[in-house]
């Protein structure tokens, strides 16, 4: 037993004498590198890595000479032909490269919860973000309706009931205004500066701020704040979506909708058209706005599409999207006199409206990266809004009709 036991510790002797071992340091410093491996050329499967002293030891006994690759981040790969089995020290060299600067760039345009919820956090002011996604996944399809849902922000509505205008911390409208990409538009009404809100469809934008808060660089009318409506911009990559909703009015099951052509209506009287000198006659005026026809009501449809990309090595980015919204509603209120009759009775109005919305859209923008720091960018939209309200209002005695049309537009084109 004891002989066995020389025999074994000797033959262990042996095998470690004939193995490869080694220390690595750095060439300038001398230090021990942590972590390097170290592996043979033609058998990589016999390698390992230095320890805490920068040693290696490879359990190889080498007939021949074999060539040893050590390589470690930061410093230039060292191949060593050697058929000696005693410690090498291998001298690694740094493999230095010269930087002049490092540019990380990341997109973080509010499309998500998680980048609104960032902007808000660096503001400098009070600000709110609703984010693409956020809009998605909500009923809401015009910027009206989608601003209801911030706090601290009062609506207007529209006759039929749709948010149309955004009162801020309870400022009258006339103290807060709107802008589009950042850059302030005029409104379409002949009277008033204010931009309705029901005009711009939710589906064009990429996120809505709102800002609650007066700073130096905002104009005097905005007291109240402002809104920045960010339309979609082209994307890093290649994208393509298509949205598609439709639904129908329970009210027109068993009731017919009333509508009348409004699209022949001509928009200019004709003095407009043949001077003031023209003796106007009741020819000039059409009769087919008046004609009231009952027919079965259409289906809500609301609809968009998106389609964005970087082409010429990602130098020109486009993005072009569309809206279109047609919604038929009704509705039905009674209006009691305050007076009373002369038989003691309660004199009553009914009315009933019938209303048709057609909101359309489209937004298109290009971006032009001509060198680092330096892009040009054309961005235009178009939006457009019609509605069209007939009421009917009964009394014991009377009986009258009232038809509204309305037709609004805004075009914005903006070179920067």
């Amino acid at each position: 037993m004891r002989i066995l036991f020389v025999v074994v510790t000797f033959l262990s002797f042996f095998t470690l004498s004939a193995n490869i071992k080694g220390r690595i340091v750095d060439s300038n410093t001398n230090e021990e590198i942590i972590g390097a491996s170290v592996y043979l050329k033609n058998q990589k499967t016999k390698g390992t890595v230095s320890g805490l002293d920068g040693s290696f030891l490879i359990n190889h006994k080498p007939e021949e000479p074999v060539t040893i690759v050590i390589g470690y981040i930061g410093y230039k790969t060292k191949e060593i032909v050697t058929s000696d089995a005693s410690s090498l020290v291998v001298k690694l060299e740094p493999d230095e490269i010269a930087i002049s600067e490092v540019v990380i760039i990341a997109d973080n345009g509010g499309r998500t919860d998680r980048s609104a919820r960032s902007i808000e956090k660096t503001a400098v002011s009070v600000v709110n973000v609703v984010s693409a996604k956020a809009m998605e996944i909500s009923p809401d399809m015009t910027v009206g309706s989608v601003i209801s849902r911030v706090s601290g922000v009062t609506i207007e509505r529209n006759n039929s009931g749709e948010g149309q205008y955004a009162l801020l911390r309870g400022m009258d409208k006339r103290f807060n205004y709107t802008l589009v990409n950042g850059v302030k538009i005029p409104g379409p009404d002949n009277k008033n500066r204010f931009v309705p809100l029901d005009i711009f469809p939710s589906d064009l934008l990429d996120r809505l701020e709102v800002t609650k808060a007066l700073t130096a660089d905002m104009e005097a009318d905005g007291i109240g704040g402002s809104v920045n409506m960010v339309m979609k911009d082209a994307p890093v990559k290649k994208q393509f979506t298509i949205n598609l909703s439709t639904g129908y009015n329970t009210r027109f099951f068993n009731n017919d909708y009333k509508s009348f052509d409004y699209g022949s209506s001509d928009n200019k009287s004709p003095n407009e058209k043949y001077g003031d000198g023209y003796p106007v006659q009741m020819k000039d005026f059409s009769s087919s706005p008046l004609k009231v026809k009952s027919q079965q009501a259409m289906p809500n449809l609301n609809g968009g599409m998106t389609w964005g990309g970087r082409v010429f090595n990602n130098r020109l980015g486009i993005m072009l999207a569309g809206s279109y919204s047609n919604s038929v509603r009704g509705n039905t209120s009674d209006i009691y006199d305050i007076s009373m009759n002369t038989d003691g009775t309660q004199s009553m109005t009914n009315r009933v409206f019938y209303n048709n919305q057609i909101r359309s859209g489209a937004h298109a923008k290009l971006d032009y990266n001509i060198a680092p720091g330096h892009k040009i960018v054309w961005y235009n939209a178009y939006m457009d809004f019609r509605t069209a309200q007939i009421r009917e209002a009964f009394t014991e005695k009377t009986e009258t009709i009232r038809m509204r049309w309305n037709h609004q537009t805004i075009f914005n084109s903006t070179l920067k």
